[in-house]
């Protein structure tokens, strides 16, 4: 009986033995699925870091250009205030060069016939 009881006391701890070792197998197992998916986290985190970062700097890129494209915008308003406003100068000035040359005009018609009543004039004193 007391062989018996020790066989199967051996029985027992030899299957207590393997599986503990097949325990072992599998905490070994878990723990090294553990480490990858931490180490997959910590790459997932710092590929989201990146991703945040460039974001962050298109962001800011973008920021910038909107700036840019408002100054260029009241540039363009200022610019083109400025053609009105030369144009305007140019149309005043191309009324007062007609006004000019149209007294100017009148001035030479004058001035020709002064200048034949005094040839009339002189030509009747001469007579």
């Amino acid at each position: 009986k007391l062989e018996s009881d020790i066989h199967e006391l051996e029985v027992a701890l030899d299957y207590s033995n393997r599986s503990n070792v097949d325990l072992q197998k599998s905490f070994k197992r878990l723990q090294q699925n553990i480490s990858d998916l931490q180490l997959q986290f910590e790459e997932q985190q710092q590929a989201r870091d990146e991703a945040n970062e460039l974001a962050l700097a298109a962001e800011r890129r973008a920021n910038g250009m909107i700036a840019e494209l408002e100054e260029l915008r009241s540039a363009l308003e200022q610019a083109e205030r400025a053609r009105r406003s030369a144009e305007s100068e140019l149309h005043e000035a191309a009324d007062r060069i007609s006004e000019v040359c149209t007294i100017n005009a009148n001035i030479s018609s004058q001035r020709r016939q002064l200048e034949s009543a005094i040839s009339s004039m002189e030509a009747d004193l001469n007579e």
